[in-house]
């Protein structure tokens, strides 16, 4: 968490070892934060670093997510579980489902 997110990640961008940022974009769910993450995203380019977002997604709203925003790398928890229950078992289809859509061509 912290108060500014893009100076945050500016000062991430400054550390070789961080490689990836896990964010919400600030919102409770990264659907909530389409601009932010995309804002995230192109500050990213030619960087090391990739955003990682996650927070909220759903299977069924990671095309248009992912087309709104450039991003090419996700965190799930429920949304790839059966029932979309926290501690329930992984589904692998959906992990299936979202590794194609997102190894789908731009």
């Amino acid at each position: 968490m912290t108060r500014d997110l893009f100076s945050a990640f500016e000062t991430l961008l400054q550390f070789d070892a961080v490689t990836n940022v896990l964010t919400s974009g600030g919102k409770p769910s990264v659907l909530q934060a389409e601009a932010t993450i995309a804002r995230l995203v192109e500050r990213a380019v030619g960087t090391r670093c990739t955003v990682l977002a996650g927070a909220g997604l759903t299977v069924d709203a990671l095309a248009s997510f992912v087309a709104s925003t450039g991003v090419r790398a996700v965190h799930f928890g429920s949304g790839v579980r059966v029932d979309g229950k926290m501690l329930a078992p992984v589904d692998e289809e959906r992990v299936r489902r979202v590794r194609g859509l997102l190894d789908a061509p731009d």
